[in-house]
């Protein structure tokens, strides 16, 4: 499975927030619902306040999910895209020229890590559930290796205890440009909580204290070795129906 995210960095102006929002949600994404061999649609959403002391830097993130990046081709070159493009550009006073900032696009490979408090039947639908993404915007211009083999056998195994966690993944970028934008970021963390409130626990927990520290002791194979900035954002899911063509 890989997922196209397309982030949108940046925010909307208050007065406007209602009018963009409700033209994403009733207008485009049940046009993107109906591209062909889509698998799953997800609009992530920002609540514009303030975590941890972070500013949020993403209104939103739509994620399209394929079976492999074949698919995902056919699915741009069809139809269905062409005419999503067409409205967007006449609908852009309702939808793109109010948002402020940029539409940074990306495929990624996704990867799971097995988590403790992970549920046994793990819901389908996340919709209303929070993920807590942190989005390492830039590269590993050295040790690449290193850096990944940190990631993937200390660093993210260790998240995967954090108390009330449901479902951790690592989407990773091979590098490989979507259409002619070259991508900005090497790899997202997404965690997932069922709501806010567990988020919180986690956030405060001492395994998250300890696993910080570990990081911290390790700079040399893991932060040390990344050039660029981490963006931690929190989102909440909706699930879109999809809408294929019968």
């Amino acid at each position: 499975m890989i997922v196209l995210a397309a982030y949108y960095k940046g925010t909307v102006d208050p007065a406007n927030r209602e009018t963009f929002d409700t033209y994403v949600k009733e207008v485009h994404l049940p046009l993107v619902a109906k591209w062909p061999e889509l698998r799953g649609l997800r609009l992530l959403k920002n609540n514009h306040e303030p975590y941890l002391g972070e500013a949020p830097q993403y209104y939103h993130c739509f994620q399209l999910f394929y079976d492999d990046k074949e698919a995902l081709a056919r699915s741009l070159a069809s139809e269905e895209r062409e005419e999503t493009k067409r409205i967007s550009i006449a609908d852009r006073p309702r939808f793109r020229e109010l948002f402020k900032g940029d539409v940074l696009h990306m495929v990624f490979d996704i990867t799971s890590f097995p988590c403790k408090d992970r549920d046994p039947e793990p819901k389908q639908d996340l919709t209303g559930t929070f993920a807590r993404c942190a989005l390492y915007m830039g590269t590993v211009p050295e040790q690449r290796e290193r850096f990944e083999t940190y990631v993937r056998d200390v660093h993210l195994p260790m998240v995967a205890d954090w108390p009330r966690l449901k479902d951790l993944k690592l989407l990773k970028s091979d590098g490989t440009p979507f259409l002619t934008e070259q991508p900005k970021y090497f790899h997202t963390f997404e965690l997932y909580f069922d709501n806010q409130a567990d988020m919180d626990l986690c956030m405060a927990s001492e395994e998250r204290k300890e696993c910080r520290r570990i990081s911290a002791e390790d700079v040399d194979s893991f932060k040390g070795l990344f050039q660029g900035e981490v963006h931690h954002v929190n989102f909440q899911i909706t699930e879109i129906p999809l809408r294929p063509k019968a």
